[in-house]
């Protein structure tokens, strides 16, 4: 991770002509919540078929498959973290204060990849080509979410940047590791998502309760 972001960064940062120092934290806070967002949607897709001879023999409710693939990926992004940290505190001599910010932005990404887990997992039992087609989707919403560019670097109405709910939750992590606050638009619209992935997931849920052997 350390020297995938430095070298990200010092290509990047001539490309888009930004002062290495700031891109580098730039980079690396994104890549460091892409990495949490990905994990979760793309092992979450795969939560029930990963499990499927266990599920023959016994009945696991999709909610507990839904928490071992957040506390999976909780304890990946801890891993990921120590050279995020380490090289803030290399180039910014400390934390700052709005850091403590992450935490609560890391617990509703991970509230969004539980609900997401909870849709995607019975349906890809179902339509077994669907994890796929998740892996695709995130490869393309990679190279259009602001992870190697700044949203500055558009038009603020841009729908890339305000209609795109995976920048808003990367933002409600990296702007406080960047030692910003995130706007008021990122956490209502990280929330929402959540919210909805929540609902979505317990609708879900409920309809294939009883389809979910056949299925397997």
């Amino acid at each position: 991770m350390f020297s995938l972001i430095l070298g990200i960064a010092l290509l990047y940062s001539q490309i888009f002509e930004q002062p290495f120092r700031d891109y580098v934290i730039f980079i690396g806070t994104g890549l460091l919540v892409w990495t949490l967002i990905s994990g979760l949607l793309t092992d979450g897709s795969q939560a029930v078929t990963e499990v499927e001879r266990y599920l023959r023999a016994t009945r696991i409710p999709t909610t507990v498959l839904a928490a071992r693939n957040a506390y999976r990926s909780s304890l990946i992004l801890i891993h990921n973290a120590l050279p995020i940290l380490v090289l803030i505190l290399w180039i910014r001599h400390g934390l700052p204060l709005t850091s403590l910010l992450a935490i609560p932005g890391v617990m509703i990404i991970l509230v969004f990849g539980f609900g997401a887990t909870m849709v995607l997992a019975p349906l890809s039992a179902r339509f077994r080509d669907l994890p796929q087609l998740i892996a695709s989707v995130m490869q393309l919403m990679f190279f259009i979410t602001p992870l190697f560019w700044r949203p500055s670097q558009l038009a603020t109405d841009h729908p890339v940047v305000q209609f795109n709910p995976l920048h808003h939750l990367v933002e409600i992590v990296r702007q406080p590791l960047e030692g910003h606050l995130p706007t008021s638009t990122n956490y209502l619209v990280a929330i929402g998502v959540a919210v909805a992935a929540l609902l979505l997931g317990a609708a879900t849920i409920q309809l294939s309760r009883k389809k979910m052997f056949f299925w397997l």
